[in-house]
């Protein structure tokens, strides 16, 4: 039987102090979750009894699998099994979810409180995604919300609002050029932005204000435009 290792949901490339900013910030880009790199078997593993225990059956085709991991855990690949969570058992019992590959362009996070009201912790990658097609509901339990290495370019000022208990928000390598403060209920998140598209010709001032404190990494972040690329975003709101 194979055993996973365990990888905690904020997995990242490390960045080296020494590098200039601007270097810094490519190598962010290179965002991984962990989690993602284990693909569920082949049908020949699946043949052969060579998957490991919990992982899904696998296909041909491009349809979501999902496969849980005790205690709380539950990884999908190419969408959700909704199917699966509806049913109950084993998948009510996710707190950690994790959504690899995610195949369409929009992100409905509705979808979170009808399958897995009672999550703490969300991960989502894949490179078609781009937008959030609604704000985040109310999801009293959810305290990491983690968004990386996608081509997300929007976020409403409003998307995370009602999640009162969220203490970590990691946008980091997305495709984002500008955003407004966001509004949180909690005073205590900490919001991670490096590895963006920062288009330094919007107004982003707002970052130099002691109320963006919150904003931990806002030091590294690097002008990406046309104007003033490879400069600090803080520099070029001076």
């Amino acid at each position: 039987m194979c055993t996973h290792e365990h990888r905690t949901l904020l997995t990242v490339v490390p960045v080296t102090a020494q590098l200039p900013l601007s270097l810094q910030n490519l190598v962010v880009e290179n965002v991984a979750i962990g989690e993602c790199a284990f693909r569920p078997p082949s049908p020949a593993s699946q043949l052969q009894g060579a998957s490991p225990a919990g992982n899904p059956p696998a296909s041909n085709s491009n349809r979501p699998v999902c496969y849980f991991t005790p205690p709380n855990r539950t990884i999908c690949f190419r969408g959700i099994e909704t199917k699966r969570f509806q049913a109950g058992g084993k998948f009510n019992l996710t707190r950690w979810l994790i959504l690899c590959d995610w195949p369409m362009k929009t992100f409905d996070p509705l979808v979170l409180s009808r399958l897995v009201p009672r999550i703490e912790r969300l991960a989502v990658t894949g490179r078609i995604l781009q937008r959030l097609a609604h704000d985040f509901p109310a999801l009293p339990y959810l305290r990491m919300v983690n968004i990386t290495g996608t081509r997300l370019n929007h976020t409403g000022m409003n998307a995370f609002y009602e999640l009162e208990r969220l203490q970590v928000l990691n946008l980091r390598g997305n495709e984002l050029e500008q955003i407004q403060p966001y509004r949180f209920r909690s005073g205590h998140v900490e919001v991670y932005l490096q590895g963006n598209l920062w288009n330094c010709t919007n107004d982003m001032i707002w970052l130099l204000k002691e109320q963006s404190r919150q904003y931990v990494d806002k030091p590294t972040l690097v002008c990406k435009d046309w104007k003033y690329t490879g400069r600090p975003v803080l520099t070029a709101m001076e």
